[in-house]
Parts: C-alpha cells; sequence; structure tokens
C-alpha cells in the first residue's frame, strides 16, 4: 500500500481479510484509526504503522489483535504512553518499537497486560526522566530495552525492579551524569 497518502482507517476497513498474518501501513499520514478497525482479523500477527502522523497508541483501534507478536509505531508524533494498559488486549506481543517518537512521558502501567513482550525500543525520543516508571509492571519476559537518545537525566532505583530477564540495555546518548546503587539489583547480573 505504499505511496498511497493514507490519512484514517476506518471501522472494519480490513474485515473481508481474517487469514491476514502481516499489514503493513508504514509511510502514510495515517493520525486516526478508529476503534475495530481491525476487526476480524484473527490471524494478524504483525501490524506496521511506522512513519505516520500518529498522535498516540491507537488502543481502542488494536483492542481486537489478542493474536498479533510485533507492532511498529516508530517515526510517528506520539507524544505520551499516558494511559493504564496503552496496549489493551495485546496478550501475545512481542515486540514494540516506539523508537523516533516525542514521547516525554510513560506512565507507570502503560505496558502492563503484556505478558511475553521480549523487546521494546524507546529510542531516541524526548525521556528526561524515569523515576518510577515501569517500576510495578510485571515485564519478566523482557529481555531487550532500549532509552537510547533520550535526554535521561536520572533513573530512579526502582525502575528496572520487574526486569528480571532482561540481557540488553541501551541508555547510550542521554544526559546521565550518576547511577546511585540499587539502581539495577533485580537484574541479578542477566545484562550484556
Amino acid at each position: 500500500m505504499e505511496g498511497n497518502e493514507l490519512q484514517v482507517i476506518h471501522t472494519q476497513a480490513f474485515f473481508s481479510l481474517p487469514a491476514m498474518t502481516t499489514l503493513d501501513l508504514s509511510n502514510h499520514k495515517i493520525h486516526t484509526v478508529h476503534a475495530e478497525a481491525f476487526h476480524d482479523m484473527n490471524s494478524l500477527t504483525v501490524l506496521n504503522l511506522a512513519n505516520n502522523k500518529l498522535t498516540s497508541v491507537p488502543k481502542s483501534g488494536l483492542s481486537l489483535l489478542s493474536g498479533m507478536e510485533t507492532l511498529d509505531l516508530k517515526e510517528n508524533i506520539i507524544t505520551a504512553l499516558a494511559e493504564n494498559r496503552s496496549f489493551g488486549n495485546l496478550a501475545s506481543l512481542s515486540t514494540l518499537h516506539l523508537q523516533t517518537n516525542v514521547i516525554s512521558s510513560v506512565a507507570d502501567s502503560c505496558l502492563e497486560g503484556l505478558p511475553v513482550l521480549t523487546n521494546v525500543d524507546l529510542s531516541n525520543n524526548n525521556l528526561v526522566s524515569m523515576v518510577a516508571s515501569l517500576s510495578n509492571v510485571p515485564l519478566t519476559s523482557l529481555t531487550t530495552f532500549s532509552l537510547a537518545n533520550n535526554q535521561l537525566a536520572n533513573i530512579g532505583t526502582s525502575v528496572f525492579s520487574s526486569f528480571v530477564a532482561l540481557r540488553t540495555l541501551d541508555l547510550s546518548g542521554n544526559s546521565l551524569s550518576e547511577l546511585v546503587k540499587g539502581t539495577f539489583d533485580a537484574m541479578n547480573n542477566t545484562l550484556t
């Protein structure tokens, strides 16, 4: 669908495609994804909405995609992950691309309800602080987490407390001036 200028994905826009496993809607001008836009797309495992004009996570539009494994929202203009359970019922989601947006805040429970999430990329955003964000969310499957090239000046000691499987953490390109004792205690020597 490349080369088009889609702006709105209406309810049941893909209703007649229940066997589709991958949908690439990148490089358009999509700013709105209506509730149930992907209704009856039970086989969809990969959704690419990169390089569009989304200002927030289209939670209601994604709500029926419980089998989705990869969601790509990079290069949009998403400003925050402000809602509890921002990604709704995406219980099979393992990879989440949010890099190169303008995200400046992350709500404590925005990633709640994602039990198999292994890879999150929040690089190249506008995050300034990670004091308590994500500390109460059981991200026990998360192995790769990137916060590179943000504006992080500090990281609280409990931010990564539920990241017990984390193997790769990228904090490069930030404004960190110190790391306090205990910041990485929960990781129990799992980082590479």
